[in-house]
């Protein structure tokens, strides 16, 4: 006969030795959550900073295109707007 798994688990742990067991492994995957919910907030941060500068160049782009596709404007013109709103948009940073 078999010997029981349940019964070799008993004969080798002690209840304390069993607690403080237990004890470690929750700290290990408490830990290993933090771990990777800190990650996770991370790449989060990211993403959001992706998305706010593709806003930011879809504005952009919009408003160049507005800039250069005024027809009343000369090409001389259109490069002084363009140049210019890169000079403005440079001085706010």
């Amino acid at each position: 006969e078999c010997p029981s798994p349940v019964g070799a688990i008993s004969e080798r742990w002690t209840t304390k030795g069993m607690l403080e067991h237990n004890i470690k492994m929750e700290k290990y995957i408490k830990d290993t959550m933090s771990h990777y919910e800190g990650i996770l907030v991370k790449k989060d941060e990211e993403i959001q900073g992706l998305y706010k500068i593709e806003a930011e160049l879809n504005q952009l782009k919009e408003e160049l295109n507005s800039l250069g596709s005024s027809e009343t404007s000369t090409l001389p013109h259109k490069l002084e707007a363009i140049v210019g709103h890169f000079t403005h948009k440079n001085d706010k940073l």
